[in-house]
């Protein structure tokens, strides 16, 4: 703990960046070795998604709703892609959108 009572301004705000960032590595690495999520939609039959729906099913879980670019920037993926992934999974059922173009919203169905 004296260590830190040493350190510059400077030099404990690159020390905390780097903790932040090795967390943020270790947290990547984790659900990357984790096993496709398998959603069951009825006894007989479940399909498995790929890693950019996952990520837009959990991120939605967490905060309720969100507008498709912001589900775009915390997935990172190139928005076309996000907009694309977000139509299939409303399509099968997985979200409901609410709201116009520039006004949508994307929630859990």
């Amino acid at each position: 703990m004296s260590h830190v009572a040493h350190m510059t301004r400077t030099e404990r705000t690159q020390r905390i960046g780097e903790l932040l960032a090795k967390a943020v590595s270790l947290q990547h690495t984790r659900e990357c070795q984790s096993e496709p999520e398998t959603i069951p939609v009825d006894a007989e039959l479940e399909i498995s998604l790929d890693e950019t729906s996952q990520a837009i099913l959990k991120f939605l879980r967490q905060i309720g709703s969100a507008a498709p670019r912001d589900i775009q920037k915390h997935i990172d993926v190139h928005p076309k892609t996000a907009y694309r992934k977000l139509k299939e999974l409303e399509e099968n059922g997985f979200l409901v959108r609410s709201g116009a173009t520039r006004s949508a919203r994307y929630r859990l169905a």
